[in-house]
């Protein structure tokens, strides 16, 4: 899909941008949005699917596609293969929402270098302890067992945890819809 493309399907509609994420983690956000109940307008680089709701999600690792987007909410992953979020950045509508790893040094010095008015949601990889074929997701409310254990899921989960809070998912539900996913 080219930007061109793009601007129809999300006129006057929420923005929102995954950028950067593993497969994955993609496909738990979509089952958290999906089990409570999110309607969003889906495009990814495989499928569009449009259902007139007032959210268009792009999930996309093309940083140019992602700034024309110009997106209310971006959710920035650790995966992304760029050294220069500044584009992407400088592209946030104003006011919006930009949750972001601030161990990736790239990203976090391109939120500080940047002028644009938008609120910094900054997080760190979750922790967990694994034992066995068993995973548990240490969080505030105590561990929770998830059906996963690969590193790089737990690096962007906290993040995942924001944009559903983002997208109206309170804490425990958000954690709720984590145990029922299955991959």
């Amino acid at each position: 899909m080219n930007p061109s493309e793009l601007q129809p399907l999300a006129q006057n509609k929420t923005r929102v941008l995954l950028f950067g994420l593993p497969t994955t983690l993609s496909a738990i956000v979509f089952h958290i949005l999906d089990f409570h109940s999110i309607l969003t307008d889906i495009i990814t680089e495989s499928h569009t699917l449009v259902r007139n709701s007032d959210f268009i999600l792009l999930e996309s690792d093309d940083i140019s596609l992602g700034a024309a987007l110009h997106p209310n909410i971006v959710f920035l992953g650790s995966h992304s293969v760029t050294e220069d979020y500044r584009s992407l950045i400088e592209n946030i509508s104003q006011g919006g929402i930009l949750i972001f790893p601030e161990f990736v040094e790239q990203a976090d010095k391109a939120v500080l270098m940047t002028n644009n008015y938008f609120r910094r949601m900054p997080y760190q990889p979750a922790e967990y302890q694994t034992s066995g074929n068993h995973t548990d997701l240490t969080t505030p409310l105590g561990n929770i067992p998830v059906p996963f254990s690969a590193p790089e899921i737990f690096r962007d989960l906290e993040g995942a945890r924001l944009f559903a809070q983002q997208m109206g998912i309170m804490e425990d539900e958000f954690y709720e819809a984590l145990m029922n996913f299955h991959y």
